[in-house]
């Protein structure tokens, strides 16, 4: 419950020129989409802490509370660290590494300027990582050392680093990276 209160907290005043930033860290799951607009059949979930209360929360309901309300000009940037976080707010591109942006299928769609930067492909886990004395979710972990060392990486460069750095630690999960519009890579 308070995820959800929260969500609605961080975009409810949101105007044109906002810059707003979204982090989970934590644990993912999948459940059948009763609505049959997913792709691969499932909603991606996130689970909260009173899961057994509150039960989890969907793509769709993230999409709903944090995307859909967004007026246009409002930049929200997300990190979600998760197991099948891949559409973990199901926005409709995915930059697909050579290939550049795959429209998914799904009706969603927001007049907010959106990326997500997801652990995992929606089939994936993601993995957890110990660099020194912390410890943390590996995608995290390398995007707080990737933003560190490059304060101003582009976004296609940042995906391209985080896939790089999960295949030099031998981990099988491959960050994504979706947007609610198509942008420029250069």
């Amino acid at each position: 419950a308070n995820i959800i209160r929260n969500l609605g907290w961080l975009v409810r005043d949101a105007k044109p020129g906002d810059i707003v930033f979204f982090h989970y860290s934590g644990h993912g799951a999948q459940q059948e989409d009763p609505l049959h607009l997913e792709e691969d059949g499932m909603n991606e979930t996130i689970i909260p802490v009173d899961v057994k209360e509150a039960g989890q929360i969907t793509d769709d309901e993230i999409f709903q509370i944090l995307v859909a309300p967004l007026p246009s000009g409002v930049r929200l940037t997300s990190v979600m660290d998760c197991c099948h976080s891949g559409t973990g707010m199901d926005l409709p591109w995915t930059w697909v590494e050579q290939r550049g942006w795959k429209e998914d299928v799904n009706p969603w769609h927001s007049r907010g300027d959106v990326q997500l930067f997801s652990g995992c492909d929606d089939s994936q886990t993601s993995a957890d990582s110990s660099a020194g004395p912390t410890s943390g979710g590996a995608m995290t972990t390398a995007f707080c050392n990737a933003i560190r060392a490059r304060p101003g990486v582009t976004y296609v460069d940042l995906i391209d680093e985080l896939n790089i750095e999960m295949r030099r630690k031998h981990m099988s999960q491959r960050p994504q990276l979706s947007s609610s519009q198509v942008f420029p890579l250069d």
